[in-house]
């Protein structure tokens, strides 16, 4: 650049100095070099470091070091001027040094602007990407409580059921123990990751169900839907939609739970239905339930599953899902909606 406006096809002028008199080139030398350490000082020091420690601070400091550099310049402008006879420096009035400070101070001024029009947005991005950050690891941070939490409540639910199993039928409670432990080893193993496969969810439920249903011996009927599309997504798992694991489970873990217990066991039921279309899961599950002592699944004890699937929910789908739990005399109900 310095070449260029060196070169004979450009005529420039500089305040005192002009391309025709041959003292053109140092003086942009030197106003090039105050303009970078203007420009860099801004950039790497005093933005950075002063503008967090209040307006005021950062402003008097980039003021004096625009002044200085501009005192600075001004003088090598003034010795230059006398060095090279440019005219009688003993003859300048205060006009003349106003002109030249002046002059300096602008440029440098503006070269300051341009520091901070280079350095807020790179600033204000970084901002940006470490909340982000920070609320990506605070979220995941949630997600990982609320998992640890679905073993030890899958736990209290699984091994409270072999325990009643027991007395009762004991080649059962053994069935249900090999169950049981499947279940655990797909919870341990196969759900550590943030997505799972869809028909690996679906198959856990199965599994699940099946468990539930020997547990129950009979006294409850259960029926256990798929529409065609997810019947297709079990025979070819080339298909793989994703799903967050372990969301279903609580709202099945409550409706076995809270099921009524009616002598007439056809009054006893549990309907799971899922369907997928456009990739969006839709999930019913009602039960019927004993209205006489008020029972069904609340907040607290029991409710622990029904509390965190919730909290789940919202941080991993937002605004992609919906969710209705619907409560009369004999039933309870719940419709979740998933945009995969």
């Amino acid at each position: 650049m310095v070449a260029f406006l060196n070169s004979e096809i450009v005529y420039l002028e500089w305040g005192f100095f002009d391309k025709e008199s041959n003292t053109l080139l140092r003086p942009i030398i030197v106003g090039m070099v105050a303009n970078a350490v203007v420009f860099y000082s801004q950039v790497y020091y005093i933005i950075p470091r002063r503008f967090k420690k209040g307006m005021w601070v950062y402003s008097f400091e980039s003021l004096g070091s625009c002044l200085l550099i501009t005192l600075l310049v001004s003088a090598y402008d003034i010795l230059e001027i006398d060095r090279m006879s440019i005219t009688d420096v003993s003859k300048f009035g205060s006009d003349e040094y106003t002109q030249i400070v002046f002059f300096n101070f602008a440029l440098r001024g503006v070269w300051s602007l341009l520091a901070m029009a280079y350095r807020f947005p790179i600033d204000w991005f970084r901002k940006e990407r470490q909340k982000e950050q920070l609320i990506k690891e605070r979220l995941q941070s949630e997600l990982d409580f609320l998992k640890a939490q679905i073993n030890p409540h899958f736990l209290f639910n699984g091994i409270n059921s072999i325990y009643h199993l027991i007395n009762k039928d004991g080649d059962k409670a053994k069935e249900t123990l090999l169950q049981f432990s499947g279940l655990l080893r797909y919870q341990i193993y196969d759900c550590q990751s943030a997505q799972i496969s869809l028909y690996k969810e679906i198959n856990y439920l199965k599994a699940y169900i099946n468990m539930e249903a020997v547990r129950k011996d009979g006294d409850v009927i259960i029926d256990f839907s798929l529409n065609d599309s997810l019947k297709v997504l079990l025979e070819d798992q080339s298909i793989t939609p994703k799903i967050a694991p372990l969301l279903i489970t609580p709202f099945l873990e409550n409706a076995f739970k809270f099921v009524s217990q009616s002598d007439e066991h056809k009054s006893n039921w549990i309907k799971v239905n899922m369907k997928l279309s456009n990739e969006v899961l839709t999930v019913n599950i009602a039960n019927s339930h004993d209205d006489q002592d008020n029972s069904g699944p609340r907040e607290g004890e029991g409710g622990l599953g029904l509390a965190n699937v919730k909290k789940r929910l919202h941080l991993i789908y937002a605004d992609r899902h919906a969710l209705e739990l619907n409560r009369s005399t004999n039933l309870f109900e719940v419709n979740l909606t998933l945009a995969l």
